[in-house]
């Protein structure tokens, strides 16, 4: 159990603003403290579906990619 000395939205998200046992502050997602997520399953290596990989890029990144598969078209 941890105290709650607050609580925060940070990006876009309801977080809570809890001491750790070094002393330090840290903040926890509210969503992690509902009892729906006990039902999530940690996993080892986490992987993304591509479709959310190519959305993460930056958009310069997605931008060169285009151009240079748009390169390699035959005409």
């Amino acid at each position: 159990m941890v105290a709650v000395h607050g609580r925060k939205r940070h990006g876009g998200e309801v977080h809570f603003v809890v001491r750790q046992p070094d002393g330090t502050l840290m903040l926890l997602p509210a969503w992690m403290t509902e009892p729906s997520a006990e039902s999530y399953r940690l996993i080892s290596d986490p992987q993304l579906p591509v479709n959310l990989k190519v959305s993460a890029r930056p958009p310069s990144t997605q931008m060169r990619l285009a151009l240079a598969a748009a390169s390699q078209k035959p005409d």
